[in-house]
């Protein structure tokens, strides 16, 4: 019986969430773009597409009513150095909103922490400057015998996470689950690819409707300049 009451109150909240998000998206004629700037913990390229995280994530979106597009731009192995020098390449598609999943790699290869947290910071205030919203995504806390340095990268999440929304570690909930990982039991399977979903999924959701607003206003805008 609890199951069944479960089952129509999601039926419901969904189908009023969708009504809602529907009406407002009507108001705007712009399809949305969202770009996952990351490695593979995101682009899941070692998955069918349909079981990625940039597909199960726009699935959901327009499951609810969002006219989006969500893709994945960066490497396998993608660094903050890379992702710094190819930003240019993201800017010039127009996104509305970005997921920057960035400084596993660094991490794992003890790239310094004023470059890592330099480039990222770049990443997000350029972002920032040309409207888009900005969601990050964290990697795991280094753990290293360097007190100092494991400071100043937990010190610097901590402080952006003040300033965008940040999900706090991008494997949160799947890294060490052999139900939710492939074999190497860290990459997501489609397991845990669900699991990011329903982690980020609030955050878009609400960066897609700032977004949308701000570009309902500026229509309003143009419009009345015309009229006059």
């Amino acid at each position: 019986m609890n199951i069944l009451k479960f089952l129509i109150f999601t039926c419901c909240f969904l189908f009023y969430t969708s009504q809602a998000v529907a009406q407002f998206v009507t108001s705007s004629s712009q399809q949305l773009l969202v770009v996952i700037y990351g490695d593979v913990l995101t682009s899941n390229s070692y998955l069918p597409v349909e079981q990625t995280f940039p597909h199960q994530l726009e699935k959901r979106l327009r499951t609810i009513g969002f006219d989006v597009s969500v893709l994945a731009m960066g490497e396998t192995e993608f660094t903050t150095p890379a992702a710094l020098e190819k930003l240019p390449n993201l800017i010039g598609i127009s996104p509305d909103l970005v997921i920057v999943q960035l400084g596993e790699t660094d991490l794992k290869r003890e790239f310094s922490a004023i470059g890592i947290t330099s480039n990222i910071k770049k990443i997000v205030d350029s972002l920032q400057k040309k409207g888009v919203y900005v969601i990050v995504m964290a990697p795991k806390m280094p753990t290293t015998s360097d007190a100092e340095y494991n400071k100043k990268i937990v010190d610097f999440f901590t402080k952006i996470g003040k300033t965008v929304p940040l999900y706090p570690y991008t494997l949160q909930d799947i890294a060490g689950n052999s139900e939710r990982t492939i074999s190497d039991n860290y990459l997501p399977n489609s397991n845990g690819v669900e699991v990011m979903v329903n982690g980020i999924y609030i955050a878009v959701d609400t960066g897609l409707r700032w977004r949308l607003d701000v570009i309902n206003k500026l229509r309003l805008q143009k419009q009345k300049k015309h009229s006059k």
